[in-house]
């Protein structure tokens, strides 16, 4: 039987992300930003990557060399994914804003939390 690990929130920067391992994740989310991360054995959570979902819903988890990748760079073999999807109110009030909003927000978070 699949052991199902509940939902953990992680904070990244001033943003709070709903992580499940990569397994797990439904990939669903749409106009929203994700963090990949190495789960240590104590909980901590390393970022590995940062991306957006457009509106297409586009994922990158789905592409074979991008979770090599992750894989490769993970030390424990433990990956999770995490999304943040802004509330419907703050979309709506930067009429038309967002997706270069969510671009900066990714670039930020790329620039925080990945070695270059």
């Amino acid at each position: 039987m699949a052991t199902v690990s509940s939902p953990v929130n992680v904070m990244i920067g001033d943003l709070a992300f709903m992580a499940v391992p990569l397994g797990q994740a439904t990939f669903q989310d749409k106009n929203a930003i994700y963090v990949v991360f190495d789960r240590e054995s104590d909980g901590a959570m390393t970022v590995l990557d940062v991306g957006e979902i457009s509106n297409e819903g586009d994922s990158p988890f789905h592409v074979p060399l991008r979770r090599e990748g992750w894989q490769k760079q993970s030390k424990t073999g433990d990956i999770w994914v995490g999304t943040y999807q802004e509330p419907t109110e703050k979309l709506f009030s930067r009429a038309g804003n967002a997706a270069e909003d969510r671009a900066e927000t990714v670039a930020r978070l790329r620039a925080e939390y990945l070695a270059t």
